[in-house]
């Protein structure tokens, strides 16, 4: 999933207008009754997954810094008002009987709580990156990002889906031609019952 998309999940999950996406955090915290998450070892014995509670500060600052450096332009776009339109249209889609005072009522409330949310979402979004990697791990990954060449790809990655997209298409497209030619000339000729 993209970061935009969890983004607008997130979002809609805080408002309460995802029910699916807010119900589940809910029955889990009613059925651990606050309990907090233990560290659970790795595989591979390398590390230990942090429950959130437990996230050392160094790594949540490293999470952040990536979090903030990657991901935070996906929340930004997500909070701008055609966004903000696609989940009113969404809202009126999936609820017919909504009625107009209350999408307009819905789109001030986004507007309003649209700050708040997006730190909190920010702040999710590092703590699941802290309990993931290693202090070693997040410094590599932040060192990346913040790197000319980590920049680069920020920048670019952009323009280049499209481009990364119809390559992939094209060969795709080719790739199933190859695949298909020789099988469509068999049959064919099968048909004609020239093979058997």
């Amino acid at each position: 999933m993209q970061f935009r998309q969890m983004a607008i999940l997130a979002i809609l999950a805080m408002l309460g207008v995802v029910a699916s996406c807010a119900a589940p955090s809910y029955q889990i915290a009613q059925k651990n009754n606050g309990a907090q998450a233990q560290p659970v070892a790795s595989q591979d014995g390398s590390r230990a997954r942090v429950g959130t509670a437990g996230a050392l500060p160094e790594r949540q600052a490293l999470a952040l810094r990536f979090v903030n450096a990657v991901i935070a332009e996906d929340v930004q776009q997500v909070t701008n008002s055609a966004e903000i339109d696609r989940l009113v249209d969404n809202l009126r889609k999936q609820h017919p009987a909504t009625t107009d005072t209350q999408l307009t009522s819905f789109r001030q409330l986004i507007t309003q709580k649209m700050p708040e949310m997006k730190q909190r979402i920010i702040e999710a979004m590092s703590r699941v990156y802290a309990e993931e990697f290693t202090l070693s791990e997040l410094r590599q990954i932040v060192a990346f990002h913040e790197s000319p060449t980590g920049r680069k790809l920020r920048s670019r990655n952009t323009a280049l889906k499209d481009e990364v997209k119809q390559a992939a298409q094209e060969e795709g497209r080719k790739a199933a031609i190859e695949l298909l030619t020789p099988l469509l000339i068999q049959w064919a000729l099968e048909a004609k019952g020239q093979v058997s």
